[in-house]
């Protein structure tokens, strides 16, 4: 799994909670980084949208772009009251809403890395 945030913080906290659920994540700070760090064994991407440099659309479409269909789901997560537009602008197939209750972070995942199908799956909004 990757993790592309430039809150440190942040990262800490959710490679702790989904370690101890059993998930190897890899956290990138930038766009950029987050780019180089994703493999064919990144098997889902949790993506912060307000991070500096590249913008999280740009990681979206050139990620894609170079994946193809085996690009893993990508989950969108902020703060932000446009998150719902803006992930469905990117075509994040999750959506965490900053902040956020660690079990939610933990039921999310693992909605989307349980053995079903694509279509099986639905877009899925967690609110304070």
């Amino acid at each position: 799994m990757l993790l592309v945030d430039d809150d440190r913080e942040i990262c800490e906290i959710i490679t702790a909670v989904l370690a101890l659920e059993g998930f190897a994540v890899k956290a990138a700070s930038a766009v950029a980084q987050g780019l180089e760090l994703a493999d064919d064994d990144t098997a889902l991407v949790l993506l912060d949208l307000r991070l500096p440099g590249l913008s999280p659309a740009e990681f979206v479409r050139r990620y894609r772009q170079c994946k193809g269909v085996a690009a893993a789901p990508i989950i969108a997560f902020s703060a932000s009251s446009r998150i719902v537009e803006f992930a469905t602008s990117i075509g994040a197939d999750g959506i965490l809403r900053k902040p956020f209750e660690l079990q939610d972070l933990i039921d999310l995942v693992s909605c989307h890395l349980r053995p079903a199908s694509r279509s099986d799956r639905r877009v899925l909004s967690y609110a304070p």
